[in-house]
């Protein structure tokens, strides 16, 4: 039985450090005095890591060298497709309406009022679930990791009623501010609704189906949602909304039983003894999910800050009034730092193997060359970033720039809009900055430091709001970007400071996060 707990603690650690390192580990999986001396016979907690501790070294030492050669290759490629796999359902919805003219929740049969109206459920759905699909991720794989897929899935359970609970409350707070101001009517009102609920279950559903690596599925949903939409429109002779309205609950309704079925199998999974694991009591879990859902908040305010405040920038009678050429010029800017962000995931999973084995290769007494090798792989894979950056700025504009010439989507007029390439301009800026800033937030998470990254995204995010505000209101409103520029140029900055002082200090960290 003590053998399976060794595989355990290597499968969390890679190489515990020590018999304490073992002894932690054993006990952040639910491990107390009272099993080790009635399942396995030990005095207590510390005895039974001594065994442990022993058959994860014998393990190692029986590893052939060669494996960890083999893995990475196909590993390093199928994590830089999952990093950038959140673009191929941005793709889909995108390439829909540019050359269909519609999509799951946009139409270029809009009128601006409908724009402005489900623009604004989108926005509000997104910053709304934003903070628990953070949180679903991160208790997800806590507890998955360890093979704990019984407490995993009541903590997913419980932060998924979080965020469906956040919704309402959302829903409700709409409703009572266009009592006294009456800025939409009861249909339009109605329809944003409808929307804000389906796109924000959409939202927590694939939140779910990231953290289960059930990719497949999200493909899936996403396509057939797409073409149920034109069926219904198109042959059917249903309206747009609710041609949308069905394609979005198609998309629900297998997002929400594929996740499911892969729940009720991890569950079936479970090892006996690791059935009887209980869950932290609700304030330790509270405590270690408020980092990820304020930082869930603070990214996608981040995100929208600028939008907002050009949106409500002359915005007709109305709190906010969606702008066509604002919207294109960050779309076609997040479609030039794609590749970029799909080098974090790669950069991640080499640091979190770079941390074990650089661990095993210095002593106690050589802890500052230990942390200057770690510091080198940070400047390394800054080069990549950047790198990346700089070529999905270059690829993306030449594609701009053909589509505007070549009249071949629905939308390439507005692709040699001034208003949009100005803010294409300023949008690249602003999203290379933002992912200098996750480069930098990725090492911290990867030390257990999810504080710091809190502490550096939301300064950013404070002046992304005043700048939007401040220079959407001196210029134009396009000018809005601007703000998003100087946000994340504070979240890079930050990041950028906090990641440095805390890998020179990695050794007492990465001790820490045990």
């Amino acid at each position: 039985m003590t053998r399976a707990l060794a595989d355990t603690v290597l499968e969390l650690t890679q190489r515990p450090l020590d018999r304490w390192a073992v002894a932690a580990t054993l006990e952040s999986t639910g491990g107390r005095d009272v099993d080790a001396r009635e399942r396995y016979g030990k005095r207590d907690i510390f005895d039974l890591a001594d065994e442990v501790y022993a058959l994860c070294l014998a393990a190692e030492a029986t590893t052939p060298a060669e494996e960890e050669e083999e893995r990475p290759r196909f590993a390093l490629a199928r994590r830089y497709l999952r990093g950038g796999f959140f673009f191929i359902q941005v793709a889909l919805q995108l390439g829909s309406l540019a050359f269909l003219g519609y999509g799951q929740w946009a139409s270029l049969e809009f009128s601006g009022r409908q724009a402005s109206v489900v623009g604004m459920a989108l926005v509000l759905a997104f910053l709304l679930t934003g903070p628990t699909s953070q949180a679903i991720g991160y208790v997800g794989s806590f507890f998955s990791e360890s093979g704990k897929h019984l407490l995993a899935a009541r903590a997913v359970a419980a932060v998924f009623a979080l965020g469906v609970a956040l919704l309402l409350v959302g829903a409700a707070l709409v409703v009572a501010a266009n009592l006294p101001f009456g800025w939409y009517d009861n249909r339009s009102l109605g329809a944003g609704l409808v929307y804000f609920a389906l796109v924000g279950w959409v939202s927590l559903t694939g939140a779910l189906l990231y953290m289960l690596k059930q990719f497949a599925a999200m493909v899936v949903a996403t396509v057939l949602g797409i073409a149920v939409v034109g069926l219904m429109l198109n042959q059917a002779g249903f309206g747009i909304y609710a041609a949308q309205w069905i394609g979005l609950g198609v998309s629900i309704a297998i997002e929400t039983t594929w996740a499911a079925v892969a729940i009720a199998r991890r569950r079936r999974s479970t090892t006996p003894e690791l059935r009887l694991a209980k869950m932290p009591p609700l304030g330790v879990l509270g405590m270690l999910v408020t980092p990820y859902l304020i930082y869930g908040l603070a990214y996608f305010g981040l995100l929208f800050a600028d939008r907002l405040a050009a949106w409500s920038a002359g915005a007709h009678g109305l709190p906010f009034t969606f702008r066509a050429p604002y919207e294109v010029g960050l779309d076609w800017a997040l479609i030039a730092v794609v590749p970029a962000l799909a080098m974090l995931e790669v950069t991640i999973y080499l640091f979190s193997q770079r941390l074990a084995a650089v661990a095993s290769r210095y002593a106690i007494g050589s802890a500052a060359e230990h942390n200057r090798q770690l510091l080198h792989f940070r400047r390394r894979h800054s080069t990549y970033v950047l790198g990346l950056l700089v070529l999905g700025a270059a690829v993306t504009t030449g594609v701009l720039y053909l589509l505007a010439q070549g009249h071949a989507t629905k939308v390439s007029a507005l692709f040699s809009d001034a208003i949009t390439l100005r803010v294409y301009v300023l949008g690249v800026v602003g999203y290379a900055l933002l992912v200098c800033g996750l480069f930098n937030g990725v090492f911290l998470f990867s030390i257990g430091r999810p504080w710091y990254v809190v502490r550096a995204i939301v300064p950013g995010v404070a002046v992304a709001v005043a700048g939007s505000l401040a220079l959407s209101r001196a210029f134009d409103y396009w000018a809005a970007a601007g703000g998003l520029v100087a946000g994340c140029a504070v979240f890079a900055l930050l990041a950028a400071v906090t990641a440095t002082r805390a890998l020179r200090g990695v050794d007492y960290h990465y001790f820490a996060a045990y």
